[in-house]
């Protein structure tokens, strides 16, 4: 996978690569814990969930509620972390080549993300 660019800020640092298996260019942060999913369309239904543990913080809930703009069956990635972004303090979750990416807003040894359920 060529790396396209390198970003070694200590805090914020990150690598942008272009990827051999689908050609999409994908964020990998320096220094600070995360976890991606697959790529989207997600098939959700309403009221599904996401448990999510930053750091050392007690266990969050996110809950995916149909209100959105979007049809339930086939919400993109974007949309998703537009859903999740408010109910996930501490987070910094965005759309990365289809995918739903979700980090800890703090660098580090004890910046962590754990995917606990949903």
């Amino acid at each position: 996978m060529p790396i396209k660019r390198l970003c070694s800020d200590p805090d914020d640092g990150k690598l942008i690569q272009v990827c051999a298996g689908c050609g999409a260019e994908h964020t990998i942060s320096l220094n600070r814990a995360g976890q991606k999913s697959k790529t989207g369309p997600f098939a959700l239904h309403d009221g599904d969930t996401l448990i999510v543990q930053i750091d050392a913080a007690p266990a969050r809930t996110a809950t995916f509620a149909s209100g959105a703009s979007t049809s339930v069956a086939a919400i993109s990635a974007a949309q998703l972390a537009d859903a999740f972004r408010a109910q996930l303090p501490g987070t910094r979750i965005c759309e990365d080549a289809g995918g739903l990416l979700i980090e800890s807003r703090t660098s580090g040894e004890t910046s962590r993300v754990e995917i606990l359920g949903g």
